[in-house]
C-alpha cells in the first residue's frame, strides 16, 4: 500500500484519496466487473440509495453492494432521504453486508430529487442536515460516516455555515464537497479557486475535505489537493479517461505514465466486451454505444462505426490497443 495514495481518516479507516465519484445509471455491474479487472480504482463511493419510507430489504441491499465488493476493495455507501429512522436502520444493515462507510447525499441536483426534498434540496435547510447526520452518527457507532455535498443550493456561500458546524461537532469522516450550487448544476462557473478557498477555510484541518467537480485530468487533481483537500473524485472525467485515477495516482506516487488515453480507451471498451463473452452475457449494444459516447463522443468516427455493426459483429469486434 503506498501511502501517497491514502487517507487516514479520524475513524482509523484507510480510504484512497482519488476515487471515483458517484456515478448514478453508470456504475453496473459490467462497470465495475471492468474496473475491477483493469485495477482503476482502489476503492468505491457507490452511487445513492433513494431511502423513503421503508428499510429496503437486505437481499436487495445485497445485489446492490455486490458490484462494487466483488473487487475486494472498500465500499463506502451512499444513502438519500429525509427519514432518520429508515436511513439509520438501512446504514446499519449496509455495514453488517461488509460496508466501510456510508455517505449521506445532499448534493443531487437532478430536477425530479429536488422537487422531493432530498439530495440537494436539503441545503435550503442547513439545521435539517445537521440534525440528520447526528442522527445517523448515533446510530452506527465508530463506524465512518461523511457526507457529500455542494457549495449551496442558491448561492456558494451557503455550505459554510454547515461545514463550520460540522466542523465543531467532529461527527464526519470526511465532508465531500462540489464546487457549484444546485442550481448550477453543471454549467460553467468563472470563480472556482475562490469557491475552492473558501471551501477550505470553513472546514480548516478539522475534517478531511474531499473535493469534487471538473476533475479531467491529473493537472486539474493535483491542483485541487494543492489547495488543501486531502483527496478528490473523478466522475465525467473518468468516463472520457477510464485510466485517469491511475495517471493520478501515478504522478502522486511518481511513478510514469505507462499508456496514452486513447489506449486506455480501448483496453476498457475491449475489457466490456470479454466480459460480456466470457460471461455469455447478451451484450446491450445501447449500453455499449452509451459508453463509446462518453469515451468518444458520438460525433466521433469511431462512434458511427459501432452505431452500424450487429450483435453478432459486436461479440468479434476488438479495438487494436498498440497503433
Amino acid at each position: 500500500m503506498n501511502s501517497s495514495q491514502f487517507i487516514e481518516l479520524p475513524s482509523g479507516l484507510e480510504f484512497p484519496k482519488i476515487i471515483p465519484g458517484p456515478m448514478e445509471g453508470v456504475m453496473n455491474e459490467l462497470f465495475c466487473a471492468v474496473a475491477h479487472r483493469l485495477q482503476l480504482c482502489q476503492g468505491w463511493m457507490t452511487p445513492y440509495i433513494r431511502v423513503t419510507t421503508h428499510v429496503p430489504r437486505s437481499s436487495r441491499l445485497a445485489a446492490f453492494m455486490r458490484p462494487f465488493s466483488a473487487g475486494d476493495l472498500p465500499v463506502i455507501v451512499q444513502l438519500m432521504g429525509t427519514n432518520g429512522d429508515v436511513i439509520q436502520e438501512t446504514a446499519q444493515r449496509l455495514l453488517s453486508l461488509g460496508a466501510v462507510g456510508i455517505n449521506l447525499n445532499f448534493a443531487c441536483p437532478s430536477n425530479q430529487v429536488v422537487r422531493s426534498g432530498t439530495g440537494g434540496a436539503m441545503l435550503k435547510a442547513p439545521d435539517d442536515v445537521i440534525c440528520l447526520t447526528k442522527k445517523i452518527k448515533k446510530a452506527i457507532g465508530n463506524a465512518s460516516l461523511s457526507i457529500k455535498i455542494r457549495s449551496g443550493f442558491d448561492d456558494w456561500h451557503e455550505c459554510g455555515s454547515v461545514l463550520s458546524e460540522l466542523c465543531r461537532i467532529e461527527l464526519l469522516d470526511f465532508v465531500a464537497v462540489h464546487f457549484r450550487t444546485v442550481k448550477e448544476m453543471y454549467g460553467k462557473v468563472e470563480n472556482v479557486e475562490e469557491r475552492l478557498r473558501f471551501i477550505i477555510e470553513q472546514c480548516g484541518d478539522n475534517i478531511p475535505v474531499i473535493g469534487s467537480g471538473d476533475i479531467f485530468s491529473t493537472e486539474d487533481a493535483l491542483g485541487m489537493l494543492e489547495y488543501g483537500f486531502k483527496g478528490t473524485m473523478a466522475a465525467r472525467g473518468l468516463l472520457r479517461d477510464p485510466f485517469l485515477i491511475k495517471r493520478i495516482e501515478n504522478s502522486l506516487a511518481g511513478d510514469r505514465v505507462l499508456f496514452e488515453v486513447e489506449q486506455g480507451r480501448r483496453m476498457f471498451f475491449n475489457t466490456l466486451l470479454d466480459i460480456c463473452h466470457e460471461n455469455n452475457t447478451q451484450i446491450k449494444k445501447s449500453k455499449l454505444l452509451e459508453y463509446a459516447g462518453m469515451m468518444w463522443g458520438r460525433p466521433s468516427k469511431l462512434f458511427r462505426q459501432l452505431c452500424v455493426l450487429d450483435v453478432t459483429e459486436l461479440n468479434s469486434f476488438r479495438l487494436p490497443v498498440n497503433f
